[in-house]
């Protein structure tokens, strides 16, 4: 059970001096930060079938009201305030190669004249509004949509009969997951891209990494002290299907690993891309394999004819 009810985040947030540190590090050669801890997702007329050049080109670096601020509440009145929105709302989303629920979206629920932002209502149609686990009870994105980082989230402790009568003590645990507040416009495109044109919905891509997440993860009070561990607790793996499995029967294309960062087809859901070149490595992303190539061109040969 992950403590997510509204962005429940500790105020565990970056403190003003450290947000300059991460843009500072974000920065290419001393230039402008080539990403920001805010971004924001303009409607995109065609979205449908927009190039990636395009989405990009919707998307933009926030800097204005220097989100993150120190609670959601501040961060709530300064989208009144400052951009005359009625009624900010949050969700809680997956960033495309997130394992835990690392974005926070807000958009103006009041708004019923803008145009619908098509794309972040398909990429972030996952949760209730502010942090609700439960199904959607929203329909449509309009407007600008404004996208924070959030931190790994933590699993509460105190747990008392309720799983093959454990009674047991824990104490919180943050998730041991890589955190970086720092997104770019190419990592948001790629998320908006992601889920546009999966075929799954992302509310079932989310339940699903959501499930994968709890029974894989071992520092879970629930799964840690169930002994002995059962298959059906550890080394879970969802794929395209949805369907259940051991690591031990997660196989063909669903085993299969990027190689440039090793995500499995298994968690992103979708099968993997070979190198056209040798048809011997296969890729989640363009972006995976242009970072690859540097040490994969030494190797790949074309395939002979």
């Amino acid at each position: 059970m992950e403590r997510l009810q509204g962005r429940e985040r500790a105020d565990k947030r970056a403190s003003p001096t450290r947000k300059k540190q991460k843009q500072k590090e974000a920065s290419s050669d001393g230039g402008e930060p080539s990403g920001a801890t805010c971004l924001l997702i303009r409607p995109l007329d065609g979205a449908a079938t927009a190039s990636a050049a395009q989405v990009a080109a919707s998307v933009e670096p926030f800097v204005a009201l220097g989100f993150p601020l120190a609670s959601e509440a501040l961060e709530k009145d300064a989208l009144r305030t400052s951009l005359g929105w009625l009624d900010p709302r949050g969700l809680l989303g997956y960033s495309a190669r997130s394992t835990y629920k690392d974005l926070y979206v807000y958009f103006d629920a009041a708004d019923e004249a803008s145009p619908e932002n098509a794309l972040a209502t398909k990429a972030f149609k996952m949760y209730g509004l502010d942090g609700v686990q439960g199904g959607c009870n929203w329909e449509r994105i309009r407007g600008n949509a404004i996208v924070v980082r959030i931190e790994p989230p933590v699993v509460a402790g105190g747990f008392t009969d309720f799983v093959m009568g454990l009674s047991s003590k824990t104490p919180p645990v943050k998730l041991d997951e890589p955190h970086n507040p720092i997104m770019t416009v190419e990592e948001m495109t790629e998320t908006l891209l992601f889920f546009r044109d999966h075929d799954r919905s992302a509310q079932h891509i989310a339940q699903t990494r959501d499930s994968q997440r709890m029974f894989n993860n071992p520092t879970n009070p629930v799964t840690a002290h169930m002994p002995p561990p059962s298959p059906g607790c550890v080394g879970l793996n969802f794929g395209p299907t949805g369907r259940v499995r051991e690591d031990s029967k997660v196989v063909g294309k669903d085993a299969e690993s990027c190689a440039g960062c090793g995500i499995k087809a298994a968690t992103i859901g979708r099968a993997l891309k070979r190198c056209k070149r040798c048809m011997q490595v296969r890729y989640c992303s363009r972006e995976c394999q242009r970072r690859d190539w540097k040490v994969h061109k030494e190797v790949c040969a074309p395939v002979a004819k």
